[in-house]
């Protein structure tokens, strides 16, 4: 059990949210790029669980950051549950 306190907690909390409003996303609509990000999220989330430093998973965060802006220059619907989510966690990454 990782013991890296609130900010792990809530982060952990934050991306089981994020994929099921992904998940909710490809239902809606299937588009491959949000299908990565699934992949992405779900990865990382799978780090954090089984890591004691979230410092061993950060190439793994890293790599959700920017993806809201990157959705968004692909769409023309910025107002989606989903990237509202990816938004909460990409802040929450910022500040361990």
């Amino acid at each position: 059990m990782c013991i890296l306190g609130m900010k792990y907690d809530e982060l952990i909390i934050q991306f089981e949210i994020t994929i099921k409003s992904i998940e909710s996303k490809l239902i809606e609509s299937p588009e491959p790029i949000v299908f990565k990000y699934l992949d992405n999220y779900k990865k990382s989330l799978d780090a954090l669980k089984k890591l004691d430093n979230i410092s061993d998973c950060q190439s793994s965060l890293d790599k959700l950051l920017n993806c809201v802006r990157g959705y968004m220059e692909t769409s023309s619907v910025y107002s989606q549950d989903f990237l509202e989510e990816m938004g909460r966690s990409e802040r929450l990454i910022k500040q361990l």
